[in-house]
């Protein structure tokens, strides 16, 4: 995890492109996170499409709102915040419900 933007600027509900995570692969191989999962400690669910992979030494931005998916750019296609501003805790897991990342902000 590289940054956490969970304060948008301005409203929250009208600016959900501005509430996003970064993802970093600090490793020296591509990371293929098809069908990993990230959630909050709420209901809030996201599936990493297939195909979806973090170059060596290359981040990804997953943000809330919506979007046509890039190569460095998911969208969460939320209708309404996720990431809490007062604090929150992500947790990814992989395709085989492996807890890769459990970070509280």
């Amino acid at each position: 995890m590289k940054t956490v933007h969970a304060d948008a600027d301005g409203d929250d509900r009208e600016t959900l492109n501005d509430e996003y995570l970064v993802f970093e692969n600090t490793g020296s191989t591509p990371l293929d996170i098809s069908g990993w999962v990230v959630t909050d400690e709420g209901s809030h669910e996201y599936m990493v499409p297939s195909g979806t992979t973090i170059g060596a030494d290359e981040t990804i931005t997953l943000h809330t709102g919506t979007g046509d998916d890039a190569a460095n750019d998911l969208y969460w296609d939320s209708g309404s915040p996720v990431w809490n501003n007062d604090g929150d805790t992500i947790t990814v897991t992989d395709q085989q419900g492996n807890e890769v990342l459990n970070k509280a902000y």
